[in-house]
């Protein structure tokens, strides 16, 4: 019998010195780089939540309020529709006054506004800081409390121009509170679609 042996070279990975300087040295840089990135992350956070409040401060001062009363005047759109048929749609009345008739003691007519948007508006303008509203809203809103004083300018189409910024206003305040709620990561989860139906600037209930 012949026997055979067998001589195995186990490969050996033999580090030089420039190398092993270099891993050291980023042994030493571990613990700079470790707080490096949690300084990174800790102003990643900080920005992530001012801009959160920047977006709840915008929702709840100025697409909230104005978008809720919106609701009520469409709302009252519906029914006043059901009423004067298409007298009260949306392409030609944007924005809708209320108001009722009583007859006083004296047996005069006596007129009380139930309800107008431009009082919530004027209220909102006043109330909120437009500094943190989103710049073409700012410009509607600045706009169409204007109007009033342009009215009799010569050769000034008053109602067409009133028309035309109403209806930018709905569509931004409609489109507007449904951008930040989604930046606040809000979820609608709609049980009530045969209802109301809210999508591309428009609100309509059925």
């Amino acid at each position: 019998m012949t026997l055979y042996s067998i001589n195995m070279t186990i490969p050996m990975v033999i580090i030089s010195e420039p190398s092993n300087i270099i891993i050291n040295k980023m042994i030493d840089l571990l613990p700079s780089i470790t707080l490096i990135t949690g300084g990174l992350w800790g102003v990643y956070k900080y920005i992530q939540e001012k801009n959160r409040n920047f977006y709840l401060n915008i929702l709840e001062n100025v697409y909230g309020p104005l978008f809720e009363e919106l609701v009520i005047m469409e709302y009252m759109r519906k029914h006043l529709i059901n009423a004067e048929k298409d007298q009260f749609e949306v392409d030609k009345a944007p924005f809708i006054q209320l108001g009722k008739t009583e007859k006083t003691k004296k047996d005069e007519d006596l007129e009380t506004l139930i309800y107008d948007l431009d009082n919530k508006i004027k209220e909102v303008i006043k109330n909120s800081n437009l500094a943190y509203a989103p710049k073409d809203l700012v410009v509607l809103l600045k706009a169409y409390m204007f109007l009033d004083e342009i009215k009799y300018m010569p050769k000034f189409n008053y109602e067409e121009e009133k028309d035309k910024i109403q209806k930018a206003i709905r569509r931004n305040v409609i489109m507007g509170y449904s951008k930040y709620r989604k930046k606040l990561g809000l979820q609608d989860i709609s049980l009530f679609y045969n209802f109301c139906t809210i999508k591309k600037g428009n609100i309509k209930f059925k």
